[in-house]
């Protein structure tokens, strides 16, 4: 069975996002990229990039 990804919604938290854009986040390698992960039972990788000029990201794999 496959879950809906779209179900869990953005994972990076207000204050995150704030030094982030401040530039003074001391330890965003905790919070961006590929981390292993489980939420409400389902196990998998969940994804956060900082790209606030983006107008689209993708994360491709198999």
């Amino acid at each position: 069975m496959i879950d809906d990804p779209y179900r869990f919604g953005p994972l990076l938290q207000d204050l995150d996002v704030w030094l982030l854009s401040e530039g003074t986040h001391l330890r965003p390698y905790e919070t961006l990229g590929a981390h292993a992960d489980t939420m409400d039972g389902v196990v998998g990788t969940r994804f956060s990039v900082w790209a606030p000029n983006a107008q689209r990201v993708s994360v491709v794999g198999q």
